[in-house]
């Protein structure tokens, strides 16, 4: 089964693998309006810890972006830079979540979620640990300018 664009990126983020690609967010000042974001660094950290018999899978995502298109225009006089940036961490953190979600109930671990809970936690007996496991995601997205924007009308 391949996976859809959104899916792939979603895991990418999870697998810290993310090099570059474009983000499509509401745009903040015209309805029914897009932006485009242009991805241009992006780091996710890891983390795990066990309680009673449940795994949390702590996923901290830092992306970098740009505007490198706004449908309509972007009204630069009074920008909503705080709201695109909220929109965007939604999105990555949607991507990442219905990933995880799909695999999970599948069953695949393909996040290496077993062999990172042995070798933290030697002492566990779990198996199966993906079906146990909740990820926890927290994005923070940096806008930092534009790529020259160019409104499409």
């Amino acid at each position: 089964d391949l996976m859809k664009p959104d899916k792939v990126m979603g895991f990418n983020f999870i697998d810290d693998n993310i090099q570059s690609g474009a983000i499509l967010v509401a745009h903040p000042q015209r309805e029914n309006k897009y932006l485009t974001l242009e991805i241009r660094a992006s780091e996710t950290k890891t983390s795990f810890t066990l309680e009673e018999s449940k795994i949390k899978m702590y996923k901290d995502v830092s992306v970098d972006v740009v505007i490198a298109s706004a449908q309509g225009g972007l009204d630069w006089e009074r920008p909503e830079l705080k709201k695109i940036e909220t929109y965007c961490e939604q999105a990555v953190k949607n991507m990442m979540e219905e990933c995880f979600r799909s695999h999970k109930e599948m069953g695949l671990d393909i996040y290496e979620v077993q062999e990172n809970i042995a070798r933290k936690f030697p002492d566990s007996d779990i198996e199966n640990a993906i079906r146990i496991t909740d990820m926890i995601v927290n994005v923070k997205v940096h806008l930092l300018g534009s790529t020259d924007v160019q409104g499409t009308e």
